[in-house]
């Protein structure tokens, strides 16, 4: 199972949202943590599935003027 999401910085924390759920944390490590139990507590369908969440880099938090130099800052995948 696939589960689509965003990801951004605020300026302090990390942020990955989707349509389901939506967590923060101050590190890489921690938001892949607060991902896989946000699968598991909104996504029951999930349950008893390899599922792998791909959160792709929101770009509207790259400012306007620097977006043509970069086609995204980066994606993120983690499996479980």
């Amino acid at each position: 199972m696939v589960i689509y999401a965003s990801i951004r910085h605020d300026g302090k924390n990390w942020v990955v949202e989707n349509d389901h759920f939506r967590v923060e944390a101050s590190t890489l490590d921690e938001i892949d943590e607060k991902v896989r139990d946000a699968v598991r507590e909104k996504t029951p369908e999930a349950r008893g599935q390899k599922v792998q969440v791909y959160m792709a880099y929101d770009n509207y938090a790259i400012p306007q003027w620097i977006r043509q130099y970069s086609s995204h800052y980066f994606d993120r995948v983690i499996e479980f």
